[in-house]
């Protein structure tokens, strides 16, 4: 019996955290690949053109966190970011996370592999390019 009881009361004070959790909206920010976004990037590439941003993720923003996800710390992202990000502590693969926010609130998370575009904090206006000069893609503010 008593370990029955205890076992019930661990159970309880999990779901009791969980359910606080939740319930004040704590939950981390799920990172996530978009296939439209890759493609658009290869696409620039491709092509050696350049494109908004804004028009390439639509969602509602007006900032991005940008990080090479080699040097990317989840200590880092969650600091620049003000939230809990899910994501591993270590990305075995050349990319890019981009966080976008909307005021000082993160709303989206996509990670894009195989394409590293300089790590920074753009607005709406930033671009990305990749012209005959550039050997990789890049990201500019306001162009």
């Amino acid at each position: 019996m008593r370990g029955l009881g205890g076992r019930f009361l661990l159970l309880a004070a999990i779901a009791l955290t969980l359910f606080a959790s939740t319930a004040c909206g704590a939950s981390a920010l799920e990172v996530k690949e978009d296939a439209a976004v890759d493609r658009e990037f290869q696409r620039i590439s491709r092509d050696r053109t350049s494109a908004p941003l804004s028009g390439i993720v639509a969602s509602r923003w007006d900032s991005v966190h940008v990080f090479a996800t080699e040097a990317a710390d989840r200590d880092e992202v969650e600091a620049a970011v003000g939230r809990d990000v899910d994501m591993p502590d270590t990305f075995f693969q050349d990319g890019t996370l981009m966080v976008f926010m909307s005021g000082e609130e993160a709303v989206t998370a996509v990670v894009v592999w195989g394409f590293v575009l300089d790590p920074g904090h753009y607005g709406r206006t930033a671009t990305v390019r990749k012209t005959a000069d550039d050997y990789r893609l890049r990201i500019v503010e306001g162009k």
